[in-house]
Order: structure tokens, then sequence, then C-alpha cells
């Protein structure tokens, strides 16, 4: 019995890596393209007036060595701005984010009733396979600043500001 323990311990450790993740996976956020919908919901704790926020979005290949995907508003319209970072996380499911919504052109992420909002935020969160094998995330984490005005206003935070690390995302194909 020892015996067999001692030729089935080292066979089983050939398999395994650094803390159970291998470093070499690319990250899934390569597979993201196309279109897609992106929704931001502001934390409970946010007083805010709208808390839900969602665009239709274009996923497409980063250019720079480190970014794996580049998501933005029909057009390269830089409202929304999301770059995927592909070097970032050891497990290749696991997907890390920021988020800008200032563009260009000039001007904050487009909103129903006269309002922008302005956001700068790291979202995290998994990435699996969603409608027709393509990827999204169901239930990422937002931590970062949501600001809400009226697309009149000087100030970014005239109608409401909000800082959290409990917001959350999700990114589904369309």
């Amino acid at each position: 019995m020892k015996r067999r323990l001692s030729v089935l311990l080292p066979i089983g450790l050939a398999g395994c890596t650094v803390g159970g993740v291998d470093f070499t996976q690319p990250s899934k956020a390569f597979d993201l393209s196309g279109n897609y919908v992106l929704v931001v919901q502001a934390a409970t704790v946010c007083d805010l007036p709208v808390t839900h926020y969602e665009w239709n979005v274009v996923a497409v290949a980063g250019t720079g060595a480190g970014n794996t995907a580049v998501v933005t508003l029909p057009g390269d319209d830089r409202r929304i701005h999301l770059v995927f970072c592909g070097t970032c996380q050891a497990d290749p499911t696991d997907v890390l984010a920021d988020l800008d919504t200032d563009g260009p052109p000039e001007g904050d992420a487009p909103l129903p009733d006269d309002l922008s909002l302005r956001a700068d935020m790291t979202l995290t969160g998994k990435l699996e396979a969603g409608a027709n094998g393509r990827g999204e995330v169901r239930n990422g984490v937002a931590e970062g600043t949501l600001s809400l005005r009226r697309k009149s206003d000087e100030d970014s935070d005239a109608v409401g500001s909000c800082l959290s690390d409990v917001s959350s995302w999700s990114l589904s194909p369309r």
C-alpha cells in the first residue's frame, strides 16, 4: 500500500502548477468581439435617482500587447470605453477591465431623459459561455465612481455621485 502511494504522488503532482493556476493560459477576454449589451448597476447604498445604466456596445481586439479587447459605443464612440487587460489575471476566465466614459467625442455616457453619466471604474468578473458560445460576464463587481448630471449642467456630479466598491456590471451578447 505504501509503495502505491509513493508512485501516485509524483504522477498527481506532475499536472499541477503554482497555486493550481497556469499563468501561461491566454485570457478568455481575447474571445470578446462583436455586439454586446453593457449594464452597470449602482450599489444599493448609492443615493442616485437612476441606478441602472445600459448601452449597446461593440467589442473589438485591443491594439496594445496587454489589451485583449476594447469595448465602445458603435462607431468607436468612447463615451463608453471599456478596456480588458490580457495579462492581469492568473485564471484565464477571470477578467479585469477599466471603464471610463469621457470620450472622445467629448461628453459623458449618454442616458435617457437628458442625463449623462461619468464613470471611472475597475471591473472584475468571470467570463462564461453565453448565447451561441460567445463570452459574457453575468454578475461582475464594479468598483469606482458614478456621477450623474443633466447635459446642460456644468458640474459632472450635479444630479448625484457615488463612490462604491460593490456596484455590479454585466456584458451580454446581442
